[in-house]
């Protein structure tokens, strides 16, 4: 289905940074050929995957496969900005109230205040925040009201734990060991300014909002030279088995599974399966996958709900 493989290993990161603890990109082909860029900000890692695809011309098929959350549990969308919005919408709302500065410097956890503000009037569900940032509406602790009538999920579908100890933490979280909180919202603000850039010049597609729960299909009318683009959200430990443990940067190592794992499952045939998503999964879980809360792209099997689930 595709002819390059990439894999980002993000950061939201408040300087520019390299090494270990930072943004890593690594693009393969199907000739198995890796190409591994390190940039130091966001900024730098935009410009490089803005170049990536356009060396993909000529009706080249570009995957993307990106480690944040793409959505948020089902409720908050419409909480935030109303009944009738879409992903589209919030990916926008992140960009108009994200500061994110060239040099990395951001205003996530400011964000995430006025995010709890506009949906419950106090601290939730966002939460975790180093000292100095606490306020009324962003606490340092796991706030009361998930998985209430009043209140909203704590995990998305994906996020519910799962077999072989995955455990994915919350996208309501921003602080502390493991936190992803503050990684999806930079991310997203940081993907739709990505998406917009390339748009003109190359069918850019966000599974499964833009695809549904289906691999990405194409006209044959559409194929042109413009290069087409799947963006996916991935899990670098759905791959653990590809990841080098000899590597002294894990980072980079992570990004480099992701390509790996993407290039081979498409050379075996899997991928397609992939984009279908969890197995035997009902129209009402379908729908908050497919318009609000997103899938991460390997993950074949549907969660039970997890009593004790983190946060």
């Amino acid at each position: 289905m595709f002819d390059t493989y990439i894999g980002v290993d993000f950061s939201a990161a408040s300087s520019p940074v390299t090494g270990r603890n930072s943004l890593w990109i690594a693009a393969r082909d199907r000739a198995g050929a890796v190409h591994t860029v390190n940039p130091p900000t966001r900024h730098d890692a935009a410009d490089r995957l803005v170049d990536l695809v356009q060396t993909a011309a000529g009706r080249r098929r570009v995957l993307v496969g990106l480690d944040f959350a793409f959505g948020f549990p089902t409720g908050f969308l419409g909480r935030l900005l109303g009944g009738a919005a879409t992903w589209r919408d919030l990916w926008g709302h992140l960009v108009d109230h994200l500061g994110d500065a060239p040099h990395n410097a951001n205003t996530r956890f400011a964000l995430a205040a006025d995010l709890n503000r506009t949906v419950s009037g106090r601290a939730f569900p966002f939460w975790g925040c180093p000292p100095g940032w606490g306020s009324a509406t962003l606490g340092p602790r796991r706030p009361a009201g998930f998985d209430t009538p009043e209140g909203l999920p704590a995990l998305r579908l994906t996020d519910r734990p799962g077999p072989g100890g995955l455990r994915p933490q919350a996208v309501w979280k921003l602080a502390y060991a493991g936190a992803v909180g503050g990684q999806t919202l930079v991310g997203l603000a940081w993907l739709e300014r990505l998406r917009r850039r390339l748009a003109p010049d190359a069918d850019v597609r966000v599974w499964p909002f833009e695809t549904g729960l289906h691999p990405p299909v194409w006209a044959a009318e559409d194929a042109g030279a413009r290069p087409r683009v799947v963006l996916a959200e991935v899990y670098p430990r759905l791959f653990a088995a590809r990841v080098d443990r000899a590597d002294p940067v894990p980072d980079r190592a992570q990004a480099q599974a992701v390509a790996a794992a993407l290039a081979e499952a498409d050379a075996d045939g899997r991928l397609a399966s992939w984009f279908a998503g969890p197995a035997a999964c009902a129209d009402d879980d379908r729908h908050r996958i497919e318009a609000e809360e997103a899938w991460m792209l390997g993950r074949t099997d549907l969660p039970a709900p997890a009593s004790g689930a983190r946060s």
